[in-house]
């Protein structure tokens, strides 16, 4: 491979940015790209040369020495899909310094709680998530179909529960499908809000489903909180809670 330049960065990057891009070759991408980047200013071009002047300053120069056998070169390399390694990497630690602070939190919490005598009355929240589908990219779109919480006590049990349909809102394209199964033989939420068609003896409905607004949404789960800063989940749930809510904020403003 010759001396990489800072189109080459933008190129990769790009390729991460747009899933219908993930299995395109170099050579494709240089013809996708060539516009978007004529469009670029020569300030927006300055962060792809520090890429490459950062690829650069890592990559072992000659009579480094060299990896051991099995070893894995970290700097200046890149994954199947064309990512930086050194990225990947920056952004494992993250997610382990995250997870670590959360612990922390949490011990800290119950800890203060149970020297205080206040455990068996301090009130949690737990969190619970349906989706209609989760897209297979990178950075996973979430469309959200349900959203709960719990407010529970050790001494009280379950206190209130809130719950809302959310709007699923775009679908990707091609995972129209998906929502349906997931709709049909799953958890069985409706994909669309009929609420305003017409309907016979209306008055002989006992329950009615409604999507509710991402708006109203928020503004119930901060009324329903009053000011508490922790919401739980199950750790497997964690990813997808997370991503319910990233979905609603992002339509909301």
């Amino acid at each position: 491979m010759g001396k990489l330049n800072s189109y080459f960065f933008f190129m990769q990057e790009q390729k991460r940015l747009k899933p219908a891009w993930k299995n395109k070759s170099n050579q494709e991408l240089m013809v996708l790209c060539d516009s978007l980047w004529t469009a670029l200013g020569p300030q927006e071009r300055v962060r792809f040369e520090e890429m490459k002047k950062e690829y650069y300053g890592k990559v072992p120069q000659a009579g480094e020495k060299e990896r051991k056998k099995g070893e894995v070169r970290v700097t200046g390399g890149y994954d199947a899909h064309g990512r930086p390694l050194v990225e990947i990497e920056r952004r494992d630690r993250e997610i382990k310094r995250e997870i670590a602070n959360k612990i922390e939190a949490v011990a800290n919490m119950v800890g203060t709680a149970a020297r205080t005598g206040t455990l068996e009355v301090t009130k949690f929240y737990v969190m619970e998530t349906n989706v209609f589908v989760k897209t297979e990219d990178d950075t996973p779109i979430f469309v959200p179909a349900e959203i709960s919480i719990a407010k529970f006590s050790l001494q009280e049990g379950v206190i209130r529960v809130y719950q809302a349909f959310t709007v699923p809102g775009r679908i990707p394209l091609g995972y129209k499908r998906l929502c349906l199964e997931n709709s049909n033989e799953g958890h069985k939420i409706p994909l669309e809000d009929k609420h305003n068609e017409p309907q016979d003896n209306l008055e002989d409905d006992i329950t009615r489903f409604r999507q509710t607004p991402d708006v109203e949404i928020f503004e119930d789960i901060r009324r329903f909180l009053s000011g508490s800063e922790r919401v739980f989940c199950m750790p497997e749930k964690t990813a997808q809670c997370e991503g319910v809510l990233r979905t609603i904020a992002q339509r909301s403003n």
